[in-house]
């Protein structure tokens, strides 16, 4: 700081035993703030072209985006047609099997093979009710069910030991009877 006050002491007497200092220091400074001047220019205009050259590949990747983003919308809806288009031939399928197997299934049978069925059927009953019936009376004879069994949820358990009284001898008849 002491060198600048000595500078600008000796530029201020400077300024008043020369009056074209003055006009040297001006001209002096004018020509560095041309170059300065020249120089930022100069970088603007180096920024600015990379600005545009950014600017333009951003414009390029923003087209090769929405490139892609239609041929992603276009294969999005050929997939969507073509999905719509299986799920209709594979209900169309769906529902001509059914029809052929209601055709089967529905199909009237003969009178003679609709008598064995229910033949069989009536028999199969009968059978089992009776089947059920012996099973019931074999159990124990009478015809009811016991609960007691194993299969009904019936069991044996232990129990604790009971105690003897002492012995002792009647002494009338009364407690001989009683006893």
């Amino acid at each position: 700081s002491n060198v600048l006050q000595d500078v600008g002491k000796y530029a201020k007497q400077q300024i008043k035993d020369d009056p074209g200092f003055k006009e040297t220091i001006q001209n002096e400074a004018n020509s560095i703030l041309a170059a300065q001047k020249e120089v930022l220019t100069n970088k603007i205009k180096e920024l600015q072209a990379k600005q545009a050259e950014a600017l333009e590949e951003i414009n390029k990747q923003k087209d090769a985006a929405v490139g892609a983003k239609k041929e992603v919308e276009e294969s999005t809806k050929k997939m969507s047609n073509a999905i719509y288009t299986r799920i209709e031939q594979i209900k169309k399928d769906l529902e001509r099997e059914i029809l052929d197997a209601k055709k089967v299934i529905l199909k009237p049978l003969p009178a003679e093979k609709m008598k064995d069925l229910m033949e069989e059927q009536v028999s199969l009953n009968i059978d089992a009710i009776i089947n059920k019936h012996i099973e019931k009376f074999a159990a124990d004879r009478t015809g009811l069910v016991d609960y007691a069994l194993r299969s009904a949820g019936g069991k044996i358990i232990d129990h604790s030991p009971t105690e003897e009284s002492p012995r002792r001898e009647p002494k009338n008849i009364m407690e001989w009877v009683m006893k």
